[in-house]
């Protein structure tokens, strides 16, 4: 069956398409003006120059490779064990300890897993993760990240199995 689309309904199935999305029954929270990487004033406690930085141009992270590891690198389905800090643009220190998890599996803000990639063992890398893939629109589920808030990761990979 071939279906026929004439210029006439096509203003039609795009207005169908924006009331479908406009009626959905998904809750709408308050809106948040997501901070930008590119214009966000940070800490100068955190020594950042976005110049000394690469950007991933597919996830908008900013990293620096602080020292490139020498051990076994880090790809998608390995266990990866890392030591980080992290911290809000602001300076705020909002964690610091040791993690084991298993890239793809989503456990972290999905930032973290991109910016680990391809890393190797006994390296430590700088990440800047825009608040689309940290914690986004809701902030994180203790209240300690704001919502719409830049993530900075110094992150140390210790282990890969």
């Amino acid at each position: 069956m071939q279906v026929r689309t004439t210029r006439r309904s096509l203003p039609t199935l795009a207005l169908a398409c924006v009331l479908a999305a406009a009626c959905s029954s998904e809750p709408s929270g308050p809106s948040v003006e997501p901070q930008v990487i590119e214009e966000v004033q940070f800490a100068a406690s955190l020594g950042i120059d976005l110049n000394e930085f690469e950007k991933l141009p597919s996830s908008g992270i900013y990293i620096k490779d602080l020292i490139v590891g020498q051990g076994e690198q880090l790809i998608p389905q390995d266990l990866a064990t890392i030591e980080y800090t992290m911290w809000l643009a602001d300076g705020r220190k909002i964690f610091e300890g040791r993690r084991t998890w298993q890239l793809g599996n989503f456990e972290q803000p999905l930032g973290l897993e991109y910016g680990s990639l391809f890393m190797r063992v006994g390296g430590v890398r700088r990440m800047i993760v825009p608040p689309a893939i940290g914690w986004g629109d809701q902030g994180s589920p203790d209240g300690l990240v704001p919502p719409g808030a830049i993530l900075i990761f110094e992150v140390e990979l210790t282990d890969v199995r």
